[in-house]
């Protein structure tokens, strides 16, 4: 454990309450799971950021932190991968009279008996393995959306003796210590 200098005269049983203190609530600050967090309110507005930048190609998805105009970090916006827009074409049948004449001129009575129920099923069947569009059917293209890239999580990086260093006299000896920074 790092040696903390401290000028405040805490013992180590002190020390230690003084940090779980801190570490309680800086849980609640920097909580992934709370909507409503600190964490999570500057991890939605790097987010905006990032997104309403990326149309003209000048989003940053690991934006530099600083304090007092010294970078002391970096977050980092983890996204995962979206899809591009697919087209992908059926068979449809549109009129099953013209789809039953058509099935009718097929010569093995054996097929037509095992198929006739399903005349649909077969067409698709036939098309896909000659090609050929059956009477009452045409190729129809169905849209799916591009998907874009969705947001997963953020990570944060703070160098902690940079921002003691930063922060200068107003941390205080004790949390400046903590953070690694010298007093």
């Amino acid at each position: 454990m790092n040696e903390i200098e401290d000028r405040q005269g805490l013992n180590e049983v002190e020390k230690f309450i003084l940090v779980e203190a801190l570490e309680n609530e800086l849980k609640k600050l920097t909580s992934t799971k709370d909507p409503n967090s600190f964490r999570n309110h500057i991890v939605g507005m790097a987010r905006e950021k990032y997104e309403s930048e990326l149309a003209s190609g000048m989003a940053d998805k690991s934006p530099d932190l600083f304090m007092r105009g010294e970078k002391v970090g970096k977050l980092t916006l983890v996204y995962g991968e979206g899809k591009p827009e697919e087209v992908k074409h059926k068979l449809a049948v549109r009129d099953y009279m013209k789809l039953a004449k058509w099935f009718d001129e097929i010569p093995d009575e054996a097929i037509r008996d095992y198929v006739a129920l399903n005349l649909g099923d077969f067409a698709r069947y036939a098309f896909g393995r000659t090609g050929e569009i059956a009477d009452g059917c045409e190729i129809e293209e169905i849209h799916y959306a591009a998907i874009p890239p969705q947001f997963k999580y953020a990570q944060v990086r703070v160098d902690g003796a940079k921002v003691a260093e930063v922060m200068g006299g107003l941390l205080g000896p004790t949390v400046a210590g903590f953070l690694g920074g010298a007093e």
